[in-house]
């Protein structure tokens, strides 16, 4: 009789578990994205309230301008492209009602003086970092590495990097979070070729050409399944001078060489703005956001995983969206979704496995018609299951094993 009593309990605890891990398996897809003055989080499934996304915070326009967005899931980094800073703050309550709380506000100054102007894009490196890639001045181009200072981040540590006679256009970071691949163009000679360079903090290796087929790099991605610290995949808005295609390097991000004898040539008039990596299940694939023939349009690319991990062009399935905002698409962190900005402002969701936009019956990215998005990153937070339902789970395992304790007893 007390076998089955113990059997008993032991069967309601794990149906009680299994309740908790599928919820936790149907939690919302997350995404973070900008406008020029307010930062806002959205979510593919379920709603706060009667909306698909939630305003974080909003700056005052004109002494401040947001750029970039991106998140380790534990912070969220901000770029402020007019005040040279990065907010640094958290999400908390996701699930029920987000609210965010300010940590820092990093000036991307080094204590050298030297600053990075008009930054633009940034990248989490995954160790409690990251690297914001700016403009030009004085012929040289800028980028930043920022940690906090033994967890501190009230005095952050800031790397500054330069790049001579180029323009940075994105920038990904390794697998290991060691070092990042940063895409940019050389300006000289005046063939606007593309280019790429490892960065470790505010230091950088030697640059390597991507030509053949690669000219006007125009974003970068990377894939950590593939090789040792992972493949960068530099979209390049045009392989010749006619403009008529585009290309896709891939480079090994382990020694920063570029791998094959040249670019992959996109179909004709398939010419990208931004380029997403990501993996479901045992398949990865590149997610293309671009134009073709004057018209929006996003295209999925299953990548060669026996070999060289190139792009597979007889794989390319295609769906028409809305003209993109020109650089800014991110994946889901489980590959099942693609966000992507349009140029009427909107935020957008493209399911990979099926190639088709999440209904806007389930999904509204329209913040007003006076705010325009612009930058996206995927966000994902640490699952927490519902309050709730894990207090039903802890009530009963505590319960559980007083009823065990009361019974050996």
């Amino acid at each position: 009789m007390k076998t089955k009593r113990f059997w008993f309990i032991c069967l309601l605890t794990l149906l009680a578990a299994g309740v908790v891990g599928q919820e936790a398996l149907c939690q919302p897809r997350y995404a973070l994205a900008t406008t020029p003055s307010e930062l806002f989080l959205f979510r593919d499934s379920g709603k706060w309230g009667t909306k698909s996304w939630v305003q974080l915070f909003s700056i005052t326009p004109g002494s401040s301008a947001l750029a970039g967005v991106a998140s380790d899931g534990r912070y969220v980094y901000v770029v402020d492209q007019t005040a040279r800073t990065v907010i640094v703050g958290t999400v908390g309550n996701v699930l029920e009602g987000p609210v965010w709380q300010q940590v820092a506000v990093v000036t991307l100054r080094s204590a050298d003086g030297k600053e990075v102007p008009s930054p633009r894009q940034i990248a989490a490196d995954g160790l409690g970092g990251f690297y914001v890639t700016g403009g030009a001045s004085g012929g040289k181009a800028y980028f930043a590495h920022v940690r906090p200072n033994n967890g501190n981040w009230s005095e952050p540590v800031v790397s500054i990097g330069e790049l001579a006679s180029a323009t940075i256009v994105d920038v990904a970071v390794t697998k290991s979070g060691q070092s990042a691949i940063i895409a940019h163009i050389k300006d000289t000679p005046s063939t606007r070729s593309s280019w790429t360079c490892r960065a470790t903090a505010g230091a950088v290796s030697d640059a390597y050409s991507l030509l053949p087929n690669s000219y006007n790099a125009r974003a970068v991605a990377m894939l950590g399944r593939a090789g040792s610290d992972g493949y960068a995949y530099v979209a390049n808005y045009n392989s010749d001078s006619t403009f008529t295609m585009g290309s896709i390097r891939v480079v090994d991000a382990a020694t920063g060489i570029p791998k094959g004898t040249g670019a992959t040539l996109l179909a004709p008039s398939m010419i990208p703005d931004d380029i997403a990596a990501f993996t479901v299940g045992e398949n990865s694939y590149l997610a293309i956001i671009g134009r073709a023939s004057g018209t929006g349009a996003a295209w999925r690319i299953a990548l060669d995983q026996t070999g060289e991990w190139l792009p597979l062009m007889d794989s390319v399935i295609s769906a028409q969206i809305p003209l993109a905002t020109g650089h800014q698409c991110a994946a889901s962190d489980d590959g099942e979704l693609l966000w992507y900005t349009s140029e009427d402002g909107t935020l957008r969701a493209l399911r990979t496995t099926t190639w088709t936009t999440v209904p806007p019956s389930e999904f509204d990215g329209t913040v007003g018609e006076s705010a325009k998005l612009i930058y996206v990153a995927g966000f994902s937070p640490l699952v927490i299951p519902e309050p709730s339902s894990g207090a039903s789970l802890a009530a009963l395992v505590c319960g559980s094993i007083a009823v065990l304790r009361r019974k050996r007893s």
